[in-house]
């Protein structure tokens, strides 16, 4: 479950997001009938939960791993204290003294399952839930394209230049296995986006923390491929849908950018096949990133290879090199 929300800036920033909190909003008053049990998973500032008792829920637990859940507890402002139970835990580790109607988390990182989604809501599901019960947000999916931008290149070649009379080119590579929280245009686009991932939080499981998936684009327009941009899309309600997609307002997740480590120049019907693997390691994600570029013959113009292992400095003599082979594997777990 999330960590480091401990303060109240990133709070702020969600609860001045619009489109984040009317889209929830909206969702829960759909969902939530009077007289219904609530589970609130990543609860932080008591939000969503105090929507929960809004909408006619009888209780609510809110779960909450951070100290910010000292500023939930100020629901009792609201006259909500006898209504919301607050439990300061990890959701894996929490008991609640009987089945829930509704779970609702917003435990969603900018490309969807940086804060544990795909770990909290199979538990969650399995010993909260009331059967037939309802799930919010009840599938996500998660969308990449190809794109030509400078300006979120800036971000790698910054490192291809001397600075001050310093040579940095050497940290270019490292920069390239990073992925980076941008805003993505439309315009940058240089084919039709397509789905890595589709997340049905009814039916997954633990297991599935392990995406490798293949997808192939066909590039529409003549440009410079730059990387590649990604988003998400969460089904709160059968009515409600939270897109962080451009033209869609930005939101605060914004968007991600996984650059590749030199740009190409692309053709219109030119292939870009892209295999994206990501994997837990500890209480974090390794984003893998294999792009072939083909042109209209399918003859190979390009060829690169990127983990955010190598995004960081690491010792010589320690660099993962095994975990590296291991994730870029066609079969994971």
């Amino acid at each position: 479950m999330r960590t480091g929300y401990e303060g109240l800036g990133p709070h702020k920033m969600m609860i001045s997001d619009i489109m984040r909190i009317t889209s929830y909003r909206k969702a829960i008053f759909e969902i939530v009938k009077k007289g219904n049990v609530v589970v609130d998973i990543g609860t932080g500032t008591g939000i969503l939960a105090l929507f929960a008792c809004q909408a006619g829920a009888s209780k609510v637990y809110a779960i909450e791993t951070s100290d910010i859940i000292e500023v939930a507890k100020q629901a009792r402002v609201n006259g909500l204290e006898k209504r919301i139970t607050f439990i300061k835990s990890f959701s894996e580790m929490a008991e609640l003294p009987e089945k829930v109607d509704v779970i609702i988390s917003e435990i969603i990182g900018t490309f969807a399952i940086e804060e544990n989604i795909l770990q909290v809501i199979p538990d969650a599901r399995k010993r909260f839930l009331k059967e037939n019960g309802t799930i919010i947000p009840s599938s996500i999916k998660m969308t990449i394209v190809p794109v030509e931008s400078s300006s979120l290149y800036k971000e790698v070649e910054f490192w291809s230049k001397d600075t001050y009379g310093v040579d940095f080119s050497s940290i270019h590579k490292m920069a390239a296995n990073n992925r980076y929280i941008k805003s993505l245009d439309q315009g940058y686009f240089l084919s039709k986006p397509l789905p890595i991932n589709n997340i049905d939080f009814y039916t997954v499981e633990s297991k599935d923390l392990y995406i490798n998936n293949t997808i192939s684009f066909t590039i529409k327009r003549a440009g410079i491929l730059h990387g590649l941009g990604g988003w998400f899309e969460a089904k709160l309600s059968k009515n409600i849908t939270l897109s962080t997609s451009p033209p869609n307002p930005t939101t605060s997740w914004k968007n991600v950018f996984f650059p590749i480590e030199k740009p190409v120049d692309v053709e219109s019907g030119d292939s870009v096949v892209v295999r994206m693997a990501v994997s837990p390691i500890g209480i974090d994600f390794v984003w893998n990133w294999n792009v072939d570029v083909l042109d209209k013959e399918g003859n190979k113009k390009a060829q690169f290879s990127h983990s955010t292992l190598q995004g960081s400095p690491h010792p010589d003599e320690g660099f993962p090199t095994e975990l590296i082979s291991y994730l870029s594997k066609e079969n994971q777990p």
